[in-house]
């Protein structure tokens, strides 16, 4: 019966090796403030997926340099990946002018302090708190506010952030300012680490910028706020939802430009005169992204907005392929990783081969099937990734004496255990007998059945385990007699 089931699953196991390699690296070294082919000065794990992904992000990394270079003007980009925090980083610390870009932060401290007046702090702008239109507020490029009628129209604070995000309204902004105060914009940037970006003055204040006083940040500044937002660091998650949905507003701007319809991107754009920025989230499917590209000094302000387009469009290929990739696995690993044995005309449990991200190195010494999850941990460690419950079996996934482990519950009780190299390379013969060693508790051994085919079995002498190799030499299975039950 199991060389039935090896020899039908074969190709299907090999696919999954194949599929495997592209699963996500364990460890990454430390940000750096310069711009590096990996944007974080390399990854550290050299899995074969994870050489193919770098060749994939250094592609990326090359193209966001040509585009910079080419640039006549001055730009600095940055890219994050907000499923591993990777950074693609373009003069990414120089300070530039945001123009309306600033207008992301001016919305965040409008949320984070209806959140606080909701807890009881005084003296907070609300959401809904009522605003009576007045037009001698009125300054240039407010689109909606001029259109609205004195002494008789009432709007909300949410209102007045739509009309600020929708069609970037500088009356709108500038009476949140003033609602929110500048200080404490500042004071919620700089309680996320941000150091450089800085809201100055208000919209259409050219007398202040006359005197320096510009609102600025960096393109790492921008993205680390966009990350910080997109990971609820301050806002509950109730209103990060609202946020982002708000921010997601359809608008004229320069990275979803290119970018196919019903991608949602959360950004502010901004342009004063030889300056374009935008800043925003793109959210790809299981891979979604933050950036933000800033320019100056540009002498074709039609050349900064394509520049921008085509940054965010080679970002999004990238994530697209990525997140494309993600689905076929977990596609394909669904379609045949569940895989069934036969005995008496009854089909058994399945068992689960599943890509997993392990994050957890423990001591060597391997369980033994039929421990509990408390045992299992007290050998392994904590699990580094929980697969889920199908059926009735529950998956965890280990790392153990160098080994990939993943193991099967039923009913809480191991019932198999899944070994491999963790880059999925062939166990050599002395990792298997290594495995075999360590799957024998004290007064029992391995006895190899006769030869299958290419594959390798074994049973245990207490009889109650048997071992399978298939020919693909990837993967040692371990498991419980009664929960495989070969034929007799």
């Amino acid at each position: 019966m199991i060389k039935s089931f090896l020899s039908r699953n074969r190709i299907k196991l090999a696919a999954f090796i194949t599929l495997l390699l592209v699963s996500s690296v364990v460890g990454q070294q430390k940000p750096s403030p310069q711009s590096s082919p990996l944007g974080r000065g390399g990854l550290q794990n050299e899995s074969a997926i994870g050489r193919d992904d770098d060749s994939l992000w250094k592609q990326l990394d090359n193209r966001v340099g040509e585009i910079v270079e080419k640039f006549d003007g001055v730009m600095g980009v940055a890219i994050v990946d907000l499923t591993d925090g990777r950074t693609i980083l373009r003069d990414a610390d120089r300070v530039f002018p945001t123009a309306s870009s600033i207008k992301i932060a001016i919305l965040l401290e409008l949320y984070h302090q209806d959140q606080e007046a909701w807890a009881g702090a005084q003296a907070k702008a609300k959401l809904n708190d009522v605003y009576n239109f007045d037009p001698k507020e009125l300054v240039e490029f407010s689109q909606i506010m001029a259109g609205l009628t004195p002494g008789v129209t009432r709007i909300t604070n949410r209102d007045l952030a739509q009309f600020m995000v929708a069609v970037s309204d500088n009356t709108a902004a500038n009476i949140l300012i003033d609602r929110v105060g500048k200080d404490n914009v500042n004071a919620m940037l700089r309680g996320l680490g941000l150091t450089k970006t800085t809201l100055r003055r208000k919209m259409m204040d050219f007398a202040a910028a006359r005197r320096g006083e510009e609102n600025v940040s960096t393109p790492q500044e921008m993205a680390r706020l966009l990350e910080a937002i997109y990971k609820g660091k301050l806002l509950n998650k109730e209103l990060n939802q609202q946020f982002i949905k708000q921010l997601s507003t359809l608008k004229e701007s320069y990275i979803p430009h290119d970018l196919p319809a019903g991608v949602q991107v959360a950004n502010k754009p901004g342009n004063l005169q030889n300056v374009r920025t935008d800043s925003g989230i793109v959210f790809v499917k299981n891979h979604p992204f933050a950036m933000s590209v800033m320019t100056s000094n540009a002498r074709d302000e039609r050349a900064a907005e394509r520049a921008i387009s085509e940054i965010a469009l080679e970002a999004y290929r990238y994530f697209e392929m990525r997140s494309k990739s993600s689905q076929q696995r977990f596609a394909q690993s669904d379609r045949f990783g569940h895989v069934c044995f036969e005995t008496n005309d009854k089909r058994m449990k399945a068992l689960t081969f599943t890509v997993l991200v392990w994050i957890t190195f423990a001591a060597t010494g391997f369980s033994r099937i039929g421990e509990d999850e408390k045992q299992i941990e007290a050998r392994y460690g904590k699990p580094g990734k929980d697969l889920g419950t199908h059926g009735d079996v529950h998956e965890l996934g280990y790392i153990s004496g160098g080994f990939m482990v993943l193991v099967d519950f039923v009913n809480g009780i191991s019932q198999r255990e899944g070994f491999a190299n963790p880059d999925t390379s062939p166990l050599s013969p002395q990792s298997v007998e290594e495995i075999l060693r360590m799957s024998a508790p004290e007064g029992t051994s391995w006895k190899q059945a006769p030869a299958s085919g290419d594959d390798r079995t074994w049973t245990r002498s207490d009889n109650k385990v048997i071992a399978v190799f298939p020919a693909l030499r990837k993967f040692l299975f371990v498991q419980d007699v009664s929960f495989v039950q070969p034929k007799q």
